[in-house]
């Protein structure tokens, strides 16, 4: 891949990936998070909170998902290169999450 190709990954949804000369969009399910190697790796992170049923939201593990994949270490890779992470949708709903 060109190195001035932006890489964008399009979270919550699948079958829209494509890729053109300098852009390249891959897309992920919110339950096939944790096949993605290193989130780093994306120019843009676009969160579809849009289609986050109830069911989804019920049996995503949310303690891997915000410690691993959207980790504060993740973005800040993400955006101390210039990179943006995008968020659609209504961010206000109560995950369970353990403190350790």
């Amino acid at each position: 891949m060109d190195l001035n190709t932006k890489k964008i990954l399009l979270i919550g949804e699948a079958d829209l990936s494509q890729k053109t000369e300098d852009r390249f969009l891959q897309c992920i399910k919110w339950d096939g998070l944790s096949t993605l190697s290193n989130i780093r790796d994306y120019d843009i992170v676009v969160l579809d909170l849009l289609s986050l049923t109830k069911d989804i939201k019920d049996t995503l593990n949310w303690q891997s998902i915000l410690s691993t994949v959207l980790s504060f270490q993740n973005a800040c890779g993400i955006l101390s290169h210039g990179g943006e992470i995008i968020v659609v949708g209504d961010p206000r709903f109560k995950v369970k999450v353990e403190l350790v």
